[in-house]
C-alpha cells in the first residue's frame, strides 16, 4: 500500500478495531490508500450505494477506453508483471459484469481477450508447463535447482538451460509494451509469484462459470442503481 493518509500507519489501517459500519470503514480506508479498483467491488456488495458503483464505473469506464495496450492486446497496466495486472483486471471485469449487467457481454468479452492472451493467442503461453512455447527458465530458485543430491549455486542462475523443475500452472511476469518477451532466467519476463497465478486462475474460473449459463461472479444487482 502506499500514500497513507496523514497521521495514520499503514499497520494501523489493517489493525484498527471497526465498530458498528466496522467492514465498510475498513474498505474505506483501503480506497483512499488507492485500492479502488480492487476494492470497489466489495463496497459495492456490502453496502449497495450508488457512490461505489460509481467509483467501480469510473475505473471501468478508464480500463476499457482508455489504458493503455500492447499491438496484441494485452492490457498494460504496470511494467512490473504486467501479466498479473492483467489477470486481475480480467477478475474486476467478470465481477463487475454481474453489476453493470447492461455491460456484460463486453466486460466479459474483455476478460476473455486478457485470459487468451496469456494462454497462447499471443503467438506464445506466458503460463508454464502449458500451451505453445510455454516459457521455461521462470526466475524461481526452487525450479532452477537440480535434482538432490546434486548441489545449486550461481551456476544454475546463469545457465540458459531450461530449468530442471517444471512449476506447471505458474504465470510468468510478461512482456514488454510492445509484446517483445525474452525467456530468460530474470524478474524482469519471468518473475513467478502466487498473485500472478491466482489472478488468472480467477479469471478462468469466472469465464468457466460464465460459459455454464451463471451470472458471473454473483456480487450485486442492478446498474446504476
Amino acid at each position: 500500500m502506499r500514500n497513507t493518509p496523514a497521521g495514520m500507519s499503514k499497520g494501523s489501517v489493517q489493525s484498527r478495531v471497526f465498530k458498528k459500519k466496522g467492514v465498510e470503514v475498513k474498505l474505506r480506508d483501503n480506497l483512499r490508500l488507492k485500492l479502488a479498483e480492487r476494492i470497489a467491488v466489495l463496497l459495492a456488495k456490502f453496502t449497495g450505494k450508488k457512490e461505489y458503483k460509481s467509483q467501480l464505473n469510473q475505473f471501468l469506464n478508464w480500463l476499457m477506453e482508455s489504458a493503455y495496450r500492447t499491438p496484441k492486446g494485452l492490457i498494460y497496466l504496470d511494467e512490473n508483471a504486467p501479466n498479473r495486472h492483467a489477470a486481475n483486471a480480467a477478475v474486476i471485469a467478470l465481477q463487475a459484469a454481474s453489476i453493470f449487467t447492461d455491460y456484460r457481454t463486453m466486460l466479459t468479452k474483455f476478460a476473455q481477450q486478457q485470459v487468451h492472451y496469456m494462454l497462447g493467442d499471443s503467438g506464445r503461453s506466458y503460463v508454464i508447463g502449458f500451451g505453445v512455447n510455454p516459457p521455461q527458465r521462470a526466475y524461481h530458485r526452487g525450479s532452477s535447482c537440480p535434482d538432490v543430491p546434486k548441489s545449486c549455486s550461481w551456476e544454475q542462475m546463469k545457465s540458459t538451460r531450461a530449468n530442471p523443475q517444471v512449476l506447471f500452472g505458474a504465470l510468468v511476469a510478461g512482456p514488454d509494451r510492445l509484446d517483445n518477451y525474452e525467456d530468460r532466467r530474470d524478474r524482469r519476463f519471468n518473475d513467478v509469484a502466487v498473485d500472478h497465478t491466482a489472478g488468472l486462475l480467477t479469471a478462468v474460473a469466472g469465464l468457466k462459470q460464465d460459459s455454464q449459463k451463471a451470472r458471473g461472479f454473483r456480487i450485486l444487482g442492478s446498474w446504476r442503481g
